[in-house]
């Protein structure tokens, strides 16, 4: 029987954490895990195999390679969001020390600016005779 990998039993124990005692809805609890099996993947991908192996270095690996896969950076923002949450509830549970993901920022999203009225528009919202306020009793 292969061994389990080492975030496992933490990552159900997390989200576990967040829908019972954090409450969150079970449609966002299902968002982290997937995240956070995203980020496990990862990990096992690059050969780490203890916490005491990721490094910041490794965290910005992971977020190069969602980028790399066509996430967007509004969903990568929900994935370290995720990651975050997990290693601070490690810390809190003190199975480690410090997380690799403190100081990881978090990609910028593109704003985007408000719809405009046309000079047609405007002329026709300007040229709207206001109603009586008595009609309405």
């Amino acid at each position: 029987m292969p061994k389990e990998y080492f975030v496992t039993k933490d990552l159900v124990q997390y989200i576990d954490y967040i829908f019972q005692v954090k409450n969150l809805s079970l449609n966002t609890a299902n968002s982290y895990k997937r995240d956070l099996l995203k980020l496990s993947n990862y990990l096992s991908s690059v050969g780490i195999s203890s916490y005491k192996d990721i490094t910041d270095e490794t965290c910005t690996g992971w977020i190069g390679s969602l980028f790399s896969s066509n996430n967007n950076p509004r969903s990568i923002q929900r994935h370290l969001s995720s990651a975050k949450g997990f290693f601070k509830f490690l810390k809190k549970n003190l199975v480690i020390e410090s997380s690799p993901f403190e100081l990881v920022k978090a990609p910028k999203t593109p704003q985007h600016l408000p719809d405009v009225l046309s000079p047609e528009d405007v002329e026709q919202l300007l040229s709207l005779k206001p109603i009586p306020y008595n009609l309405f009793y």
